[in-house]
């Protein structure tokens, strides 16, 4: 099953890009700046009540554009504009 989804989700990602190609569109953008910000670790079931000071507030023109963990198993946002 975990095979049949990979493949799947590759085959759709293949569809996307192929058809972005086709329309002269760039799957890139350029950005001039970028930095990591923090956010809280929390279990999945707990979302649903999230504490206003533990909201991740994305400013305006600013896109994430991918995610980690550091040390101490802090997650960071990696945002761009």
């Amino acid at each position: 099953m975990k095979r049949m989804t990979t493949a799947l989700l590759a085959g759709l990602a293949l569809t996307v890009s192929a058809g972005a190609m086709a329309q002269g569109q760039s799957n890139y953008e350029q950005f001039s700046e970028c930095v990591a910000v923090t956010s809280w670790l929390m279990q999945g079931k707990d979302t649903k009540t999230i504490e206003n000071k533990k909201r991740v507030q994305i400013p305006d023109g600013w896109k994430v554009v991918g995610t980690n963990i550091v040390k101490d198993k802090v997650p960071i946002f990696f945002i761009c504009r």
